[in-house]
């Protein structure tokens, strides 16, 4: 018996170790293209091999502004990556055969000859072939111009497309085998692409939702290509204003599938990865403050963060009520480098660490460090991650490769973290804003160097408004009663303009 036990834990731990070391989301690409009049432009590789987080520059041509999709081999080496127009091979070069993906169309004419690359968020996702050491899928959304009435056109993201590449090709450098072939053809939300191993740990499922509906696509993709289509009606329709903004993903283990959008807010479902069934729809809300966001989960599937332009919330979805569990976990701090840096689309990394970036081309990234925590012990730091490079407005889009049929961990919380410098300093305009005392008991008092024309928010830690007070440009000097105002942590906001003055906590003690 002693040693049928440790020949178990052997297995159990080999089978860790061999899904640990399936590094196929270990080099993250970004960036716009090279050139030798502005350093701040050019490559970025985020590297998550040897121990470390390194955020490496890459001269390379390639502009990845939205769409983007890479993957490495299992033990971490780049393979290929793309921004929707063309593939890239490890050499950084064109890879054979690889010129013209979503071609043709109004969004490549628009976007790919002399543009910056393709314009869907989530709009490309590189799967390996399941029982393929070489083979791979590049899914991706091709952009459709149509006539809608009453309207004069939309864009659609139709249809679905895949292009395969074999990396047995050209000493290991791989080729393009064949381009924009035909999956399925509807009027689908282009940037919600997002997929999940199947129960079966082998297989994938491809998830993607028309346009404007309640109706799920659910591909299931073998070893034979997409072997079937399945269709569910399930949950709410989509808001008619939500297009443009907003992310989808499954918990690491495989059991939560969840989409946002800043007009119909979270779409939580269980997923069943035996049969590809949504269930248990449950519709949470976060702020009505949002034009864009993002979302992803913990890597113990348990929180769920979203983030709502100036706002970041947690969820335990562990909790009886969800929505209730709702945490406000920080909020937007007006750092600027040197564009505002703002709260957008997340993605959870190897290190266990979930990364956010801005809705425009900064040179840092705000962490989740320690996401796995509840509240805000979860110790999420704004512009934490400093990069050689403008990032341009895209992570890549990575499924959990080393999900099995009993699911495990699925990052290594080894990996260590050091905040890097960027190359230039960021110069901004400063307007000295102080709120005194903090800790508070009766009053807050505000001064500003210069008066502006705004409002001062405050929140609780679930997100709800509980002060707001007008500010004026001809006055610099505040005080005011928070009578009513129970004990606790706050988030204050001060807005001008629209825009984000300065934001930080504010405890209020007996």
């Amino acid at each position: 018996m002693k040693n049928l036990i440790i020949l178990l834990i052997l297995l159990s731990s080999y089978s860790l170790l061999a899904q640990i070391s399936d590094k196929h989301d270990y080099i993250w690409t970004f960036g716009y293209a090279s050139n030798t009049v502005d350093s701040s432009f050019g490559g970025t590789d985020l590297n998550f091999n040897d121990g470390g987080v390194e955020a490496i520059y890459q001269y390379r041509n390639m502009e990845i502004e939205v769409t983007n999709s890479s993957i490495a081999d299992t033990a971490g080496n780049l393979l290929f990556y793309t921004n929707g127009c063309y593939i890239a091979d490890a050499t950084h070069e064109m890879m054979e055969n690889g010129d013209s993906i979503n071609y043709p169309g109004w969004g490549y004419d628009t976007h790919c000859k002399d543009y910056d690359g393709y314009r869907h968020n989530q709009g490309a996702m590189i799967l390996p072939q399941p029982d393929s050491a070489d083979i791979y899928y590049l899914f991706h959304t091709k952009t459709t111009l149509m006539e809608i009435p009453p309207f004069d056109f939309d864009l659609l993201g139709t249809p679905f497309l895949f292009t395969k590449v074999d990396m047995s090709k050209n000493n290991g450098l791989g080729a393009v085998v064949e381009k924009n072939q035909f999956v399925l053809g509807d009027t689908l939300q282009p940037e919600h692409l997002t997929a999940v191993k199947h129960a079966n740990g082998n297989d994938w499922w491809i998830v993607m939702t028309r346009q404007f509906s309640d109706l799920y696509y659910k591909m299931l993709f073998t070893a034979d290509g997409v072997d079937s289509i399945q269709m569910q009606n399930v949950g709410i329709p989509e808001a008619l204003d939500s297009r443009g903004g907003g992310q989808s993903v499954f918990s690491p283990d495989g059991t939560k599938y969840a989409r946002y959008d800043p007009a119909s807010q979270v779409h939580l479902f269980d997923f069943d990865r035996g049969t590809g069934e949504l269930s248990n729809f449950q519709n949470l809300m976060i702020s009505d403050t949002a034009f864009t966001g993002g979302i992803a989960i913990s890597p113990n599937s348990r929180y769920l963060y979203v983030s709502a332009t100036i706002y970041l919330f947690q969820f335990d979805l562990e909790a009886v009520d969800i929505q209730a569990s709702r945490v406000l976990i920080g909020a937007y701090d007006g750092f600027v480098d040197p564009f505002q840096t703002n709260f957008w689309k997340m993605q959870l990394a190897p290190d266990c660490r979930i990364y956010m970036h801005s809705t425009s081309g900064n040179r840092s990234m705000h962490v989740i460090k320690h996401p796995d925590r509840k509240g805000l012990a979860c110790d999420f730091q704004q512009h934490a991650l400093k990069l050689p490079t403008n990032m341009g407005q895209s992570f890549p889009n990575f499924p959990n490769y080393r999900l099995g049929v009993t699911p495990t961990y699925p990052c290594d919380s080894t990996i260590a973290f050091q905040t890097l410098v960027a190359i230039n300093e960021v110069l901004a305009e400063k307007n000295e804003v102080k709120i005194f005392p903090n800790p508070t008991r009766e009053v807050i008092h505000l001064e500003l160097e210069k008066g502006i024309d705004g409002e001062v928010l405050l929140f609780n830690m679930v997100g709800k408004q509980v002060f707001q007070q007008y500010i004026y440009k001809n006055e610099r000097q505040y005080t005011w009663s928070l009578d009513g105002i129970d004990n606790g942590i706050y988030f204050y906001s001060i807005l001008s303009g629209g825009l984000l003055v300065k934001s930080g906590k504010l405890v209020k003690v007996e």
